[in-house]
């Protein structure tokens, strides 16, 4: 746990202290205001959460770096700052989950992005990833295939990635955080498009259910230089699915699974 404790997150300032969805209607934002943020974070704080909110990409990559998973390829993310230097607090959030202690149990961040072109482009040439595609592996690349992943073009998307759970936490951890990141991008962003890229045992087992998702796409792959390929998923929800969750009155019980909700 050492390494997960280098930096202290306890002074990072608390998910509703961080809220101000300043871009909503008045009535959106009355209700995800006083019904949705609040109730929420009561919850997590019953069961012994502690949500911290962050802007700075340098300590996600830290725990990225430490705890990825050593069985897959690491993947150029979006919020890999030595890629994506530009980072601002206006289009990148990290929630970050403590336990009484001040431990971290998990953390997860999305970042907004621009998509020029369609999205199957900006995966073939890494650009939906990485505002530096030279700073990326030489010989690395990532392609996706599919009908949707070229149809979705020219918009802004909410990218989420580098979601890290300690396998010692609560089971409702990763609900609780894939919850933060949806209420936060649908409260704070305007963007059309959420999509993640996810190891297809995760992605297939809980990409509906857990993480929100309503399309679990097979359809990417990343080759290294020496041809070695990986295949992952791509996990694709609109905004108005997105929506349509946090402003069910079932969001804050995460007793539910995500796929039963906004219909």
């Amino acid at each position: 746990m050492d390494v997960l404790n280098r930096t202290d997150l306890t002074t990072l300032p608390h998910y509703l202290d961080a809220w101000n969805p300043k871009a909503l209607p008045p009535e959106a934002r009355r209700l995800l205001s006083a019904r949705v943020a609040p109730p929420l974070c009561a919850v997590l704080e019953e069961a012994g959460f502690v949500p911290r909110v962050g802007f700075d990409l340098e300590t996600l990559a830290e725990f990225r770096h430490n705890l990825a998973d050593p069985r897959w390829a690491k993947l150029a993310e979006p919020c890999d700052p030595h890629l994506n230097p530009g980072a601002t607090e206006n289009d990148t959030f990290v929630v970050y989950m403590l336990n009484p202690a001040g431990e971290v149990w998990g953390c997860a961040a999305s970042r907004l992005r621009w998509l020029e072109g369609s999205l199957a482009d900006n995966l073939a040439h890494q650009t939906a990833l990485a505002e530096r595609p030279d700073r990326l592996p030489e010989g690395q690349r990532f392609a996706s295939f599919g009908a949707m992943a070229d149809g979705i073009r020219d918009v802004p998307v909410a990218w989420g990635s580098s979601l890290w759970a300690h396998d010692k936490a609560p089971r409702m951890l990763v609900p609780a955080i894939m919850r933060m990141l949806h209420l936060w991008t649908v409260a704070h962003w305007a963007w059309s498009y959420t999509v993640s890229i996810g190891q297809p045992r995760i992605a297939d087992r809980y990409g509906f259910d857990v993480h929100g998702y309503d399309v679990v796409a097979r359809g990417a792959r990343r080759t290294n230089a020496d041809g070695a390929a990986t295949d992952y998923r791509l996990m694709i929800a609109g905004r108005a699915r997105i929506r349509a969750l946090v402003t069910d009155p079932g969001y804050t019980d995460l007793s539910r699974d995500l796929s039963g909700l906004g219909m």
